[in-house]
């Protein structure tokens, strides 16, 4: 069934000379990898047409692909949009979408089927990562993965699954990754850069290893923007250090809590076992089921997501 909405895609995106590629609010290595991923794919098989992806990208890796586009208003209106890994309409970066000539959707969330936005919704949830989807997306019409693209897609499923821990439908994820490999991408690179930390980052993790508290069943750090002003981390960053509770004994959840500069928090949950997803969506956020978050208008509200977290872990073990 899927591959079959994959062909459909393929024969849509034929019909269109201009193509721009959407992610959503706050890029991680999965929105911006298969963003860039499916425009190299693209501009590799259809050299004559104009394929743009837009947005702010993944910090961490834009020195070393930056691939993103500054688009006109114009060239969207004339152009299919392609949108990858949002399963909400409000959460697209580039709200210009809505002006597309047509849509073709690429997402992984959960309940994400029942959300469409064009002509074409592909929705997997049992995908680890959008990334993965495009490489199936791509092998599906009987293309093999080049070395640059395969770089590109490499991102989203290395990040996405927590290096491989994080795996939903696994048959699909290592098929994706073994054409990756067999391509030559360089792989090694990607590990060196990603993982790289510097010095600032180093200590802002060691602040969260030393400083984060623990209720019931659920570890938490929570990060006020006095608190990151002082570690010299912006929150976005911050939210993504939350594995720095990992893997703790006798814990079945973990949350980082990071405050921006107007007041916004954004919330990153984790866990070993647990649906977190639910949560997530109680406090109007989303995700996967061991890796989902949310925002809070007041970092004060923090402990009911904590609690709620609790319900959900104990209510599971009775």
């Amino acid at each position: 069934m899927i591959d079959s909405l994959y062909r459909q895609a393929f024969e849509l995106i034929k019909q269109y000379d201009s193509i721009v590629i959407f992610g959503h609010i706050n890029p991680d290595g999965d929105c911006y990898g298969s963003e860039i991923g499916l425009k190299a794919f693209l501009k590799e098989t259809f050299p004559y047409k104009n394929i743009y992806a837009v947005g702010s990208g993944f910090k961490k890796a834009l020195s070393y692909f930056n691939d993103l586009d500054s688009v006109s208003d114009d060239v969207i209106k004339n152009s299919l949009g392609i949108i990858v890994d949002v399963s909400d309409l409000e959460r697209i970066e580039d709200q210009r979408v809505v002006s597309c000539l047509d849509v073709i959707k690429f997402d992984h969330h959960l309940l994400s089927e029942t959300k469409t936005f064009g002509s074409i919704n592909i929705s997997n949830n049992n995908a680890t990562s959008v990334c993965e989807m495009i490489g199936s997306f791509i092998l599906a019409n009987g293309y093999n993965i080049s070395p640059s693209v395969g770089e590109r897609l490499y991102l989203g499923l290395v990040t996405d699954s927590g290096r491989f821990l994080y795996l939903n439908d696994k048959a699909d994820i290592f098929k994706v990754a073994d054409a990756i490999l067999k391509s030559g991408a360089d792989i090694k690179s990607i590990y060196n850069w990603l993982y790289e930390s510097d010095i600032i980052q180093t200590k802002a993790k060691g602040y969260i290893s030393y400083n984060f508290e623990i209720k019931d069943k659920v570890a938490y750090i929570v990060l006020r923007k006095e608190t990151l002003k002082l570690l010299n981390v912006d929150y976005n960053l911050a939210s993504t250090m939350v594995n720095c509770m990992a893997n703790l004994e006798n814990i079945e959840a973990w949350v980082s809590f990071s405050e921006s500069d107007e007041g916004r928090t954004r919330v990153e949950i984790r866990s070993k076992n647990v649906d977190v997803q639910q949560v997530a969506v109680f406090f109007n956020g989303g995700g996967h089921k061991n890796a989902s978050g949310c925002s809070l208008n007041d970092i004060n509200d923090y402990i009911k997501v904590v609690d709620k977290l609790n319900e959900v872990i104990f209510d599971v073990s009775k």
